[in-house]
């Protein structure tokens, strides 16, 4: 794997293959390895293999994720030129593989259909609140970074919505999301416990 990430991805894998199992005593998230880990047993690659084209995958499923998000909140064909400077034209995110950021481009894969689906509850699709509790558990899991931007998007949304006088509507929002950052939380908090109670907090 690319880059010193890379290197440091392909021990932190290795252990937790020794180890046959993937603890909890540390804060370092886990959720691109657990994903890599999987593809290395349902296809029997080396892990190397496995590490890079789990990061094609996420690189070229970036694109796909980030459109959802461009379709729902820019008219055509702006949505279209979004993608296109976002998926073709910047290094950003496609040198998250040179540098081995895996973690941060799987974060920022799950994002957008994050942001999507938040924005569908605020126009009254309430049948995905379980879905984002879902998508926010798996970004929690992955990148601590992507869960600040969700945050820093949802914050941002309901300035927007406060600007309209939708304070009931705002109220109920902030419940569901408050709701939907529970199991991650939770998750989160007993992370933080056993690495401290271990005097451990490697990242």
């Amino acid at each position: 794997p690319n880059w010193v990430d890379g290197i440091v991805h392909y021990e932190f894998l290795t252990r937790i293959l020794e180890r046959q199992s993937m603890t909890l005593d540390t804060i370092y998230p886990k959720g691109f390895h657990a994903n890599v880990i999987f593809e290395y047993f349902l296809f029997g690659r080396s892990l190397p293999e496995s590490i890079l084209i789990m990061g094609q995958w996420l690189s070229l499923m970036s694109g796909f994720t980030f459109y959802l998000l461009a379709r729902k909140v820019l008219r055509m064909p702006y949505g279209l030129i979004a993608v296109g400077v976002y998926w073709f034209w910047t290094a950003f995110p496609a040198y998250l593989i040179n540098w081995g950021r895996y973690p941060y481009l799987q974060g920022l894969t799950l994002l957008p259909v994050a942001m999507v689906v938040y924005i569908n509850y605020s126009l009254n699709v309430r049948s995905r609140i379980i879905l984002l509790a879902i998508l926010l558990f798996g970004i929690g899991l992955t990148y601590y970074g992507s869960l600040l931007m969700f945050i820093a998007f949802v914050v941002a949304h309901l300035i927007d919505a406060e600007s309209r006088e939708r304070h009931r509507e705002l109220i109920k929002e902030i419940k569901v999301i408050i709701l939907c950052f529970l199991p991650i939380a939770l998750v989160l908090f007993i992370r933080l416990r056993k690495a401290f109670k271990m005097h451990i907090v490697s990242f």
